[in-house]
């Protein structure tokens, strides 16, 4: 914690130290921005896609059939604001922070013929705020438009909700089994775009540019809640956030799980910290009012 603490103070004692440096030119704007992107996620979709390959299995091998699919995230809304000073005609240097959210919820069932229908359902839901410095540099192309280029830094704050239900219908009785997941990380991520502007009028201007980033988070924690229904039984646990693939029917299978000290399973192959991978592509709109 002290660690990450350093990392951001520094971000923000750079900025306002250019800040000071511009001092006799300065020229202050304010950048509000929002898009829609790409994410690879890494071991979130890597569990959604095999808990759908499993219920593919279970009913190839038990002649059930199947309907609906468990549908991994791929896009997701993004969201920003920043300050950026102008050092030169061309050279500039923003702080900024912004949300970003991706969220899906998807439904597959599994009918079996004479006893009912099993409805499983996933609901993950990741949020991240960013803390951002980029490097700014503007190229006039027009009288009122401007090409730039920038890159930079930036600290993520991550939060992940994974909740996952099993329904089972039956003539005489309904069988519900909820888990909660709920864990939190932070880390470093970098970034850099290309984009155009254009002057509406002397102190506003229009823009669209292109963003891509990286950033993975590899050490989350926080709680899971079981409940049973059936039992009227409710679990609770908190601790590290892991990743682990297990075998059935012949074949392995990705799942999570949150405990305290490391699972020791025998069974389980590829342990390890959970990951989750917040790098993208985005494209964005906005505005740009110069203060």
């Amino acid at each position: 914690m002290k660690k990450k603490f350093i990392v951001l103070s520094t971000m923000i004692f750079t900025f306002f130290s250019m800040t000071g440096i511009g001092q006799a030119q300065l020229r202050l704007s304010f950048k509000a921005t929002g898009g829609y992107g790409t994410i690879s996620l890494g071991d979130i979709n890597a569990v959604i896609k095999s808990k759908d390959n499993m219920l593919k299995d279970l009913a190839s091998i038990y002649g059930y059939t199947k309907e609906g699919a468990l549908e991994k995230i791929n896009w997701g809304l993004n969201f920003e604001g920043e300050f950026i000073l102008n050092l030169t005609d061309n050279l500039g240097i923003g702080l900024g922070s912004g949300y970003i959210q991706w969220k899906k919820s998807s439904t597959a069932s599994l009918i079996v013929e004479t006893e009912g229908t099993i409805n499983y359902n996933v609901e993950p839901t990741i949020t991240a705020i960013p803390i951002k410095i980029s490097v700014y540099y503007f190229y006039p192309v027009a009288s009122r438009m401007n090409i730039f280029l920038k890159g930079g830094i930036g600290y993520y704050f991550g939060k992940i909700t994974l909740s996952s239900k099993e329904e089972m219908i039956a003539t005489l009785y309904r069988v519900k089994v909820w888990q909660d997941f709920k864990v939190r990380d932070n880390g470093i991520g970098f970034h850099g775009g290309l984009g155009f502007e254009y002057n509406i009028v002397q102190n506003i201007a229009f823009f669209v540019e292109g963003e891509g980033r990286y950033a993975k988070l590899k050490d989350w924690k926080g709680d899971v809640t079981y409940i049973d229904l059936w039992d009227q039984l409710t679990k609770k646990r908190s601790g590290t956030f892991w990743y682990y693939e297990f075998e059935r029917y012949g074949k392995y299978y990705s799942d999570v799980d949150i405990r305290e000290d490391k699972p020791t399973d025998p069974h389980f192959k590829n342990l390890r910290k959970f990951e989750c991978n917040l790098s993208g592509l985005s494209l964005k709109v906005g505005i740009r009012i110069k203060l």
